[in-house]
């Protein structure tokens, strides 16, 4: 009976310690992009305000509080933080990420952010660049719009299996479907409806 008490008892002591997901996921980001930095932050779930996305960002016990209504807000949060406390700066063209050992504490911030849907991307971006990056540089581009409030960027990876079992299923051969398709490089082309085909088909995989 004690050892059942116990093993009850761990099992709400571990489930209590458990991030929310959302939370998870936003503490996750601020180790990736300020490796170590992570434990100075508090991060708290918050509601919607007029049902706009919102943050905050405050100070308590000498760590930094950042509030949003989900991950993007909460990621939005620390980049305002960054930006406006640390002068600290995070772009496509390099990154100032020179931090004090121990933050700086921020003035008491409270903000909503514009438009329900952020949109990002193009085809262009997409084809030209994204089509060669590994995971790593996803991984980085995937903070980079959440740091930026992004929360509908344009995702057409694995388009081209689509569209490819739909040809096959309108009867076009295996060959008559890869010739149909451009390559990596130049599916922004197809997908604005500019080519029908480039080349020899496409490779088997």
């Amino acid at each position: 009976m004690k050892l059942k008490l116990l093993l009850f008892t761990f099992i709400l002591i571990c489930t209590g310690c458990r991030q929310e997901p959302q939370v998870q996921a936003a503490y996750d980001l601020i180790e990736r992009v300020t490796p170590g930095y992570g434990k100075q932050f508090k991060l708290e779930l918050i509601e919607p305000v007029n049902g706009q996305d919102a943050y905050e960002i405050d100070s308590e016990d000498g760590k930094v509080i950042l509030r949003g209504n989900n991950t993007i807000s909460l990621a939005t949060a620390f980049n305002q933080y960054l930006k406006y406390t640390c002068n600290a700066h995070l772009s496509w063209f390099g990154d100032q990420l020179d931090l004090p050992e121990q933050l700086p504490m921020p003035e008491p911030t409270r903000n909503t952010i514009n438009g329900k849907y952020r949109v990002y991307m193009n085809y262009c971006t997409v084809s030209y660049s994204a089509a060669w990056w590994d995971w790593e540089r996803w991984q980085r581009e995937l903070d980079y719009m959440a740091m930026n409030s992004i929360n509908m960027p344009l995702t057409v990876v694995g388009l081209e299996a689509v569209w490819y079992n739909t040809l096959l299923k309108h009867k076009f051969t295996d060959e008559e479907a890869r010739r149909f398709l451009a390559g990596p490089g130049h599916f922004a082309w197809q997908w604005m409806q500019n080519l029908q085909s480039y080349g020899g088909p496409l490779p088997k995989s």
